[in-house]
């Protein structure tokens, strides 16, 4: 624990130096200065008799109020300066944290990670440690600033009974020990539940984000939604709330015997001045330290568990990020990629693949060969494994058996940035960023000319230059700007793909469903002009429209994890098989009379 602490510390001093030592500094001020003015007061106090009688007396009294005057405007300084320091280093903690959570996710080579529950229920906890990043600064400044106190005050009711700090100090640690040990139970007990309480999340973000609004208003899902939340929550959180129950019983317990333990030198003081054995000072010093301990060890209540929950959730943090180096999965240095254009072309030799987790093979032996500079259409149907096999070709995971190779290299031994930046993709599920149209496609590229080339091939220009603020405008209503269409959007991907082509010089062509939101007229066009898109590439299209999978030189049929049909749109209709079965699914809606 202490060597969390200290990493968590480090992370706080790496966030914000100036802001770390100038809240460390004014907690330090704010825990010294009570104590000395509890020595200035009772000094004062103790020479109030004589100030009338001796030059000496009013004199020590003048210096005590200097002191004490000296120790509330310390007090107060650091009080005004304490706030703004923390609230400033909490955010930039915060930051951090998000940094460490984002950068691993990314430098993540491929999927697997965050395809699976570990990941997910770790990011999970990790985000618990940001929810609220001002607690674990909160709670060090406050052990700080009150640990201080309690030693000042320990200190000066030593002078009176050497046995009442020890007394003290003892209750105070007992404190502190439950709390941290409750504190331990709750979080391991929450850590424990991190899946159903993701669960209960995923129920509030589905009832309260647009993307799902529409059918859960239409289906008068919300009530079923927030009692499912509830219940989920609820459940996880059961634990917890049954410490908090028993450790609530407990502190009865211990707080009757602070109150015993901090009555007793109390008692014995007041029995001291009866006797006159203790003079008004040493009386008056003793009662508010009395006063500032209680107050040290009231904050003992608390202090230790929080401050062992703030930190509880770290571990995560730390564990995520050293994940890429400690289990990277797959090897992404390797040599250089081949010539721009390729020779040979892309070739899948006896490829096989299951999800991690899983043990049903997606791909089953499968074999194809895209041939370079050719166009070849994959079809089947849902579930074959087409997008998987598109993930594979981007290497967002590696075979389970067989290679995939470009221009006869296994992809495994290329340099994996440089590998994907040879691949220019649009996928099925392609990105919408709330961001203006230029920056949806700076995304690809940063040359104005390359991306106006692109969004004009895309037949996208013009619909660019009519938005409110041109190429500026956010595509997003939820952040103040327009949205498209699901055509408009479908080409502004297009303009995307050819922008990475362009800055890359990408000689390999992924397209997965590149028409699926086009209208017919679309579809037209871009049927019309793939030759021109696609000219010196080598490129794989897949598309569950046949007007769309005729655009290419060859079909491959993949069904059950094989391509079991290869040949020319033609070949395959006159070898009546699969794909003239499948194709004449399609084509029998069209001709059949209107009933």
């Amino acid at each position: 624990m202490i060597t969390l602490l200290t990493r968590a510390s480090r992370l706080l001093v790496r966030s914000s130096p100036g802001a770390f030592w100038l809240s460390a500094v004014a907690a330090v001020l704010q825990g010294i200065s009570p104590n000395i003015a509890t020595v200035a007061g009772a000094t004062l106090v103790g020479l109030a008799p004589h100030m009338v009688d001796s030059e000496a007396a009013r004199t020590s009294a003048a210096e005590a109020l200097a002191v004490l005057a000296a120790a509330l405007l310390m007090e107060r300084a650091a009080a005004a300066m304490a706030p703004i320091a923390s609230a400033y280093l909490s955010f930039r903690f915060a930051t951090a944290l998000d940094r460490i959570r984002m950068r691993t996710c990314l430098h993540l080579p491929g999927l697997e990670h965050l395809e699976t529950a570990a990941l997910a229920d770790r990011l999970e906890a990790a985000s618990w440690s940001r929810k609220e990043p001002g607690i674990l600064l909160e709670r060090l400044v406050t052990l700080v600033r009150r640990g201080t106190m309690l030693v000042g005050s320990l200190i000066i009711l030593g002078h009176f009974a050497w046995w009442a700090p020890l007394l003290i100090l003892a209750v105070a640690i007992s404190i502190g020990v439950n709390d941290w040990r409750h504190a331990g139970r709750r979080t391991a007990l929450q850590r424990e539940e991190s899946s159903r309480l993701r669960y209960a999340d995923y129920h509030r973000d589905l009832a309260v984000t647009p993307k799902h609004a529409s059918e859960v208003r239409l289906f008068a899902l919300g009530d079923w939604l927030a009692d499912r939340q509830q219940r989920f929550w609820a459940d996880g959180m059961a634990g917890v709330f049954r410490d908090l129950r028993r450790q609530l019983k407990e502190n009865t317990l211990i707080n009757l015997i602070r109150a015993a333990v901090l009555l007793t030198p109390l008692i014995v003081a007041v029995s001291a001045l009866r006797a006159s054995t203790m003079g008004a000072t040493e009386f008056t010093a003793t009662m508010l330290a009395l006063r500032t301990a209680s107050n040290g060890m009231h904050t003992l209540e608390g202090l230790p568990g929080g401050l062992r929950q703030a930190v509880a959730f770290l571990p995560d943090v730390f564990a995520i990020e050293t994940m890429p180096e400690r289990d990277p999965r797959m090897a992404t240095a390797g040599r250089a990629i081949p010539a721009a254009q390729l020779r040979d072309g892309v070739h899948f030799e006896k490829v096989s693949f299951r999800y991690p987790g899983t043990s049903e093979l997606v791909l089953d032996g499968l074999d194809l060969h895209i041939p370079a500079g050719e166009s070849v259409a994959l079809v089947g149907e849902n579930g074959a494994g087409k997008s998987t096999l598109v993930k594979l070709l981007c290497r967002f995971y590696d075979p389970t058996e067989g290679r995939i190779t470009l221009d006869g290299v296994d992809i495994r031994e290329l340099d994996l940035e440089l590998l994907r930046q040879r691949m220019a993709v649009i996928f099925q599920q392609f990105i919408k960023l709330p961001m203006s149209a230029r920056d949806n496609l700076r995304v690809a590229a940063d040359d104005r000319d390359l991306l106006a080339k692109a969004a004009e091939r895309a037949g996208m220009a013009s619909v660019l230059d009519a938005l409110p603020y041109g190429w500026d405008t956010v595509l997003s209503r939820e952040f103040g700007g327009v949205d498209l269409s699901g055509g408009q959007w479908q080409r502004l991907a297009l303009a995307r793909l050819l922008a990475v082509r362009a800055r890359h010089e990408a000689p390999v062509l992924v397209l997965d469903e590149p028409t699926a939101a086009l209208d017919v007229r679309l579809e037209s066009e871009l049927y019309e002009r793939f030759d021109e898109l696609t000219r010196g590439t080598t490129t794989l299209l897949i598309s569950h429209r046949f007007s769309t999978v005729r655009m290419a030189a060859r079909v491959a049929v993949l069904e059950e994890g094989r391509i079991v049909e290869q040949g020319s749109h033609k070949e395959l209709l006159a070898a009546a098989g699969r794909y003239a079965e499948l194709y004449e699914l399609q084509a029998r809606r069209f001709r059949e009379p209107v009933r």
